[in-house]
């Protein structure tokens, strides 16, 4: 695994999720996305608290698949900086 620097915007929520004891399981860089960098985590995310971290980001966009193509994610966006996280419904 690489050692991928989240953007400043999203790493509040990063920095809560590890916390928790949730766990980075992969990180795709310029992947399948629009996104350079996606972080995904083992388990879900606490949307709750996320909301609150990036509550004034108006930037920051939060997101859920549906396509059952893939694994079904929710996760944020960051529209600054082009990165991702995101963990399973």
């Amino acid at each position: 695994m690489s050692a991928v620097k989240l953007c400043e915007h999203l790493a509040p929520v990063l920095v809560h999720e590890l916390a928790r004891g949730n766990v980075v399981k992969e990180i795709h860089e310029n992947a399948f996305t629009n996104a350079v960098v996606v972080i995904d985590l083992e388990k879900t995310m606490d949307v709750n608290q996320a909301n609150i971290l990036v509550k004034k980001l108006n930037f920051v966009s939060y997101f859920e698949t549906s396509d059952y193509h893939f694994e079904l994610q929710r996760g944020y966006f960051c529209e600054h900086c082009k990165h991702a996280l995101a963990g399973p419904k």
